[in-house]
């Protein structure tokens, strides 16, 4: 069973400001997903996990986030990459949007931003350096200590130092923010009157409607789509001029690009209520019940006496493991990285095995946990493991090798 925390109450939205977000559900604790595990003896950082919505701007949104300290992690060869092959398409789209000319300004707010702020062919570029622009000194970081670092007090110090900008790029920041609010009125300090924001974010409305709970992530405090991006930005002072959103087998992303209008503080409480997403609403009622059904699933398999594995020793992995309660059914988890099989996997302290771990443990279903577009790469390699009766199924709806539990 899960356990039952006590509702905790999000009073203000993160991103609004405005009062009193709606209680959504509860995922129970979870373990922080980066925290591999080097002595067996030693488990990771938990935190309860949950979600309000946003009764203005709609936004689904954490509860409450682990203590920055234990969101960083100590392991270099940890890296998230974006995807970056609709960038020259998007370059394109702000030199066209901003009319950009060789004597605007542009910056960006982190490393994330240079694939971006490299395909620009116009302006001058500048990127905010970690240490001396935003007071970093801890040795590995991510966007969960960038956020924290960016507020209004930073950037109006840097906008006197450098001069306002003509544009900024703050790409895959923003759902990472703790205090979005904050985070969007340093855009504004940093900005010229009518000056360009540009923004992109995963996409999780395909997450609400397929109930997908590996879309669940401490490090990501915001939950967007496209309805409720465009009503954020907007609450926040900002007008839409460009917004696409770019294909992903596994979430789309949504690129928007917009100006500044008025800097806003208040409390949007006085505007409009919007109804509950349907999806959302739906996710929350019946994310529960697909949790037996995969565990009455896996608990089939080892009653018959066959072995289960999840592919792929991700966040995602950990969240589906935590939430859908998997640790006890499951053999080990499987991921070909050297230095990720060094340790246990935060979820539950599985064994991180390669994939030879497929026919050297006899696993009789291995369970997808990555990218469905790179699932036929996977399959083609353990080959072998198919042919002795071995089966990849995938946890993600969107793939043709969806596990169909109803």
């Amino acid at each position: 069973m899960l356990k039952k925390n006590p509702i905790k109450v999000l009073s203000h939205c993160r991103v609004c400001r405005a009062s009193q977000p709606r209680f959504v559900t509860d995922f129970g604790d979870l373990a922080v997903t980066n925290q591999f595990i080097a002595n067996v003896d030693k488990q990771a950082f938990r935190q309860t996990i949950s979600w309000h919505e946003c009764r203005h701007c709609g936004v689904v949104q954490l509860t409450d986030t682990p203590p920055l300290e234990q969101l960083r992690h100590e392991f270099p060869w940890l890296v998230y990459r974006e995807p970056e092959g609709h960038l020259d398409d998007t370059a394109a789209d702000l030199i066209r949007v901003a009319n950009l000319r060789p004597h605007h300004r542009i910056v960006g707010l982190s490393q994330d931003d240079l694939p971006l702020l490299n395909r620009l062919e116009t302006g001058t570029v500048q990127l905010l350096n970690p240490v001396l622009d935003l007071g970093i000194t801890c040795r590995h970081y991510g966007m969960e200590t960038v956020q924290a670092q960016w507020t209004v007090d930073r950037a109006r110090r840097l906008a006197q130092n450098y001069g306002p900008f003509d544009v900024m790029v703050a790409r895959y920041a923003l759902e990472h923010a703790h205090d979005a609010a904050e985070f969007l009125e340093a855009c504004h300090e940093m900005l010229v009157p009518g000056g360009i924001l540009v923004i992109e974010v995963p996409d999780c409305s395909q997450a609400f409607r397929d109930l997908d709970v590996t879309v669940v992530w401490e490090e990501h405090v915001l939950y967007f789509t496209e309805r409720t991006l465009l009503q954020g930005l907007s609450a926040a002072g900002f007008e839409t001029l460009y917004f696409q959103r770019v294909p992903d087998p596994l979430e789309d992303r949504l690129v928007w690009i917009g100006r500044t209008v008025h800097s806003t503080k208040a409390d949007n409480s006085t505007s409009a209520i919007v109804p509950t997403d349907a999806d959302v609403g739906r996710f929350a009622e019946q994310w529960p019940q697909q949790r037996e059904a995969i565990r009455a699933w896996a608990n089939g398999i080892r009653q018959d006496g066959g072995r289960l594995a999840v592919f792929g020793a991700g966040h995602r992995a950990c969240t589906l493991i935590d939430i859908m309660g998997l640790a006890g059914f499951l053999d080990c988890v499987i991921d070909d990285s050297a230095e990720k099989r060094a340790y246990c996997f935060p979820a539950g302290g599985l064994p991180i095995r390669g994939s030879a771990a497929l026919l050297d443990r006899e696993i009789s279903f291995c369970l997808f946990a990555v990218n469905p577009g790179v699932e036929d790469r996977i399959v083609s390699r353990n080959s072998e493991y198919v042919a002795k009766g071995g089966s990849f199924v995938s946890c993600y709806p969107s793939s043709s090798r969806a596990l169909r539990l109803r």
